[in-house]
């Protein structure tokens, strides 16, 4: 197996910000370019030290720069393309804001579909992982798995829970990029064992998450 927290640091272009928010349970980062924006629904992970964190990006804000210390930015009324023409400056003053929600961890050549007892630090370094780090995520002991499910499900709020659904739509068909379609299978099949296991299988609409599946494996067979 590669040493990921090694290979990780080879593609600078893979690069896309860095922490300035950290918790047990999620993390926030600055993306370093607008056109780099972190995508909703996507897995990034940090570089922290001797571990690698997972993170899904739960939530994407751009802001200007000056709201970070209090003031609020002024109508301009022009397009986006007369701000690129005329306010080239404008990019520098805007930052781009994820907040990811920890789904699991690398360290020592092992990875961890669960929250790391250690918390990433402020600025953290935050890569775009690459098909091959994602599938390797995605093989615990062998075996697909997706265990954190239950993680993403828990860390809604109970007043948000109606959001889990679309979320985890959005989710599953980034995720199926990454998988063949009899990989998606068993994709499916961990699911529902995650579900049972932490007895969420009443709480979360299976029909549901069956629909996403035969949606995803329709547009597999159809490409």
């Amino acid at each position: 197996m590669k040493n990921w927290i090694e290979e990780i640091k080879k593609d600078n272009s893979k690069l896309i910000g860095e922490i300035i928010a950290s918790s047990s349970s999620d993390f926030t980062i600055r993306a370093y370019e607008l056109e780099k924006a972190p995508e909703y629904a996507t897995i990034l992970c940090s570089n922290s030290g001797e571990t690698i964190i997972f993170g899904l990006v739960s939530y994407v804000s751009m802001e200007p720069e000056s709201s970070l210390a209090g003031s609020m930015p002024k109508p301009l009324k022009r397009s986006r393309e007369e701000l690129n023409l005329h306010y080239k400056e404008l990019k520098d003053k805007l930052v781009i804001l994820a907040k990811l929600i920890t789904i699991g961890y690398y360290y020592k050549e092992k990875f961890y579909q669960e929250r790391p007892r250690r918390i990433p630090w402020i600025h953290d370094l935050v890569y775009l992982p690459d098909n091959e780090l994602i599938r390797e995520f995605h093989f615990i002991e062998n075996k697909i798995s997706l265990e954190y499910i239950p993680l993403i499900y828990t860390y809604f709020p109970e007043n948000e829970k109606n959001i889990f659904n679309l979320y985890l739509k959005a989710y599953l068909q980034y995720l199926s990029n990454f998988f063949k379609e009899d990989e998606i299978y068993e994709l499916f099949g961990s699911i529902h064992e995650s579900l049972t296991a932490t007895k969420l299988e009443k709480l979360i609409d299976v029909d549901m998450i069956n629909s996403i599946f035969e949606e995803i494996l329709t547009k597999k067979t159809i490409s």
